[in-house]
């Protein structure tokens, strides 16, 4: 939804313009009403520019202050609402792969945004939670993303805890086998260091167009230089779907 001009829906990697236009009086409403009538109750989620519902969408907010101060949401200028979906199946190769190799290391996941890191990890967490041989699995799911399709048998779900601390808490309290979090950048290093020291492999995301190209990064570069990953997947869109590619990290 975008204010005064048309509204857009993209399915399937198309962007369809729709015969729609929003008024500010709407753009105000429609908000309210994915904040269940009380913008202010998520005020700590509105100044990072979005806002998790309980199914897992995502809604990102565009406007004036957005960011920094509460009182710029009387501004809204667009409402992007992404709707995640549960696809059954699509990490099984690299599960499978990764047990085969003694289930040393961790996986990454590579995507551009929106790309289907998310929808990824929510597979792997339930079957590396599950099946014959389930491990006890930790998630960190810091914007409230993973958790609503990420309950393996064996999956435990911190929900809204900033990613370091969260991995930090997990990695004391919950003494997982394997911990799962999404999209990792330099200000996890320490957390992530403390994960490799203890012996535990992690499952995590970050943005990228394959191996290649993280691999040139500061942080996530030094991640897979000292082994902390030791299979990476990349996942391209296409056709309606994705397809992930699996690669050893040598």
């Amino acid at each position: 939804m975008r204010l005064e001009r048309p509204s857009s829906l993209t399915v399937e990697g198309r962007n369809r313009i729709l015969a729609h236009t929003s008024d500010a009086r709407e753009m105000r409403d429609t908000l309210t009403r994915f904040c269940g009538g009380s913008v202010y109750a998520h005020e700590d989620s509105l100044r990072q520019g979005y806002l998790t519902l309980p199914s897992g969408a995502r809604l990102g907010i565009v406007g004036e202050g957005v960011g920094g101060d509460l009182s710029g949401v009387r501004g809204v200028t667009a409402l992007a609402l992404r709707i995640p979906r549960y696809v059954v199946g699509v990490a099984e190769g690299a599960e499978t792969l990764w047990r085969s190799r003694g289930g040393q290391g961790g996986i990454l996941v590579i995507a551009p945004p929106g790309g289907g890191k998310t929808t990824f990890l929510k597979d792997l967490t339930v079957r590396l939670s599950g099946g014959r041989e389930p491990l006890r699995v930790a998630v960190v799911d810091t914007r409230g993303e993973l958790a609503p399709t990420s309950r393996g048998p064996l999956a435990d779900v911190l929900v809204g805890y900033p990613r370091a601390q969260g991995l930090e808490i997990a990695l004391r309290v919950l003494n997982p086998q394997v911990l799962v979090c999404d999209e990792i950048g330099p200000s996890d290093t320490e957390a992530i260091r403390q994960i490799a020291r203890a012996g535990v492999p992690l499952m995590a995301s970050t943005h990228g167009v394959g191996l290649a190209d993280v691999r040139r990064r500061t942080g996530i570069g030094d991640f897979i230089a000292q082994g902390i990953f030791s299979l990476a997947v990349s996942i391209a869109r296409g056709g309606g779907g994705f397809q992930a590619r699996t690669e050893v990290i040598a």
